[in-house]
């Protein structure tokens, strides 16, 4: 979150919204539906983790708010890998950028 906030703030890119999901479970549906009714001009959802694709929220999440907008949903996040790490300091930073990049510049 902090990464992307300050992306977006270095960016002068104002106009996209960012938001923390804190609790996953039990999914927050109301309170979810409540943001994204504010934000009526939304073309897009974008679902951002710094977990590889298939370790974090992402395929949980999905699901939920599919049915809580019919706006497209993309991921931004590292690609799908057996370890939580890449363990190469700049090889996380690659992909840190690259997660950065898809959900700030898409």
């Amino acid at each position: 979150y902090y990464d992307l906030a300050r992306a977006r703030k270095e960016s002068a890119l104002e106009h996209i919204a960012l938001v923390r999901v804190e609790q996953l479970y039990p999914v927050p549906d109301i309170e979810l539906k409540n943001l994204l009714e504010r934000y009526p001009d939304a073309q897009e959802l974008i679902w951002a983790q710094d977990e590889p694709r298939n370790q974090g929220p992402w395929r949980f999440i999905a699901h939920h708010l599919r049915q809580l907008s019919s706006m497209p949903l993309h991921y931004a996040g590292r690609p799908e890998s057996s370890a939580p790490a890449t363990g190469v300091a700049s090889q996380h930073k690659i992909q840190l950028d690259a997660i950065i990049k898809t959900a700030i510049n898409s």
